[in-house]
């Protein structure tokens, strides 16, 4: 980032420190100018300039990450005028569900515990639901395509003194789920044809 445009910035998180300091309800507002700030610096900093963006905030690494990743997030605070920080932070985690944001967001004021709690709820119900038959040929196409694709592990079952048989009925199963008719790559399947091939006929 060039000087002038850095010396700006830090003059801004100078600002913005002072702000806070003098804010008793730790403004959501003012941490917000402060993540974009520090993001902009992140991204574009030479070597020793983020770490002076630190200090010029008055903030450590570790804090500093939760404002950058506030700053960047897309969610909008901005018709919420009881949301705190502390309440941002956990709203713009990747593990809080999208049902749970909007539901606090449009619901009544809430601590960090309650909204904790909503977000917990979600998780679980999240975790508990059974996954559609796309997720799991999803899963299966992931797992063959690393599994059959990987050069170490082919180079491996063909240097076996006694190469492994695939059983006929595992490898209909396995063509059947990646066939093109049923939503499959064709490239990856006529692949995992010619694996199978290869294996069979050592």
């Amino acid at each position: 980032m060039p000087e002038p445009l850095f010396d700006q910035c830090l003059e801004i998180l100078a600002n913005l420190k002072e702000e806070l300091k003098s804010n008793a309800s730790n403004d959501l507002a003012l941490r917000i100018k402060q993540g974009k700030v520090l993001a902009k610096i992140k991204a574009e900093a030479a070597r020793g300039q983020t770490q002076k963006a630190y200090e010029a905030a008055g903030v450590s690494s570790r804090v500093a990450t939760g404002l950058i990743n506030l700053g960047k997030s897309e969610i909008d605070f901005r018709n919420v005028s009881w949301l705190t920080y502390a309440i941002a932070l956990e709203l713009i985690k990747n593990t809080t569900p999208q049902e749970a944001i909007d539901e606090i967001l449009s619901g009544d004021e809430l601590t960090v515990k309650e909204v904790k709690e909503v977000i917990k709820t979600y998780q679980n119900v999240k975790a508990k639901a059974k996954p559609t038959q796309l997720e799991l040929l999803t899963k299966k196409v992931n797992t063959v395509r690393a599994v059959m694709l990987d050069p170490k592990v082919r180079k491996a079952i063909w240097e076996m003194e006694d190469a492994p048989k695939v059983s006929p009925k595992l490898r209909r199963r396995v063509l059947a789920a990646l066939h093109p008719d049923k939503g499959g790559d064709p490239e990856l399947f006529n692949k995992i044809e010619a694996i199978f091939e290869e294996i069979s006929n050592k």
